[in-house]
C-alpha cells in the first residue's frame, strides 16, 4: 500500500485483505490504522477518519503509538475536509 513504486499499490485490495484480517482478529487495534490508510489510498476519506478515530479509542491501542496515529488522523481529516469543499 505504501510503495514507492506506484505500479505495486492496490488499495482495493488492500482494503480487502485487511478487512479479511479484522474479521479474524478483531483484537488489535493496529489492523485498524492500516485499514484507515488503506480506506485513505483509495480515496474513502471519511471512512479512513472513522477508521482511525477508532482505532485510538481503543483501550488495547498501544500507547506509543498515539502520536504518530493522532498525526495521521489529523491529515486525513484535513485532506477529507478539502475533499467537502470541492464538493
Amino acid at each position: 500500500m505504501d510503495c514507492p513504486d506506484p505500479a505495486y499499490r492496490n488499495p482495493k485490495k488492500a482494503v480487502a485483505l485487511i478487512e479479511h484480517a479484522i474479521a479474524l482478529d478483531v483484537e488489535h487495534p493496529r489492523y485498524l490504522i492500516v485499514l484507515a490508510l488503506a480506506y485513505f489510498r483509495s480515496g474513502n476519506l471519511e471512512k479512513a477518519v472513522v477508521t482511525q478515530r477508532q482505532a485510538l479509542e481503543s483501550p488495547k491501542f498501544p500507547p506509543g503509538y498515539c502520536e504518530e496515529a493522532t498525526a495521521q488522523l489529523r491529515e486525513y481529516e484535513r485532506v477529507a475536509a478539502q475533499e467537502a469543499l470541492k464538493s
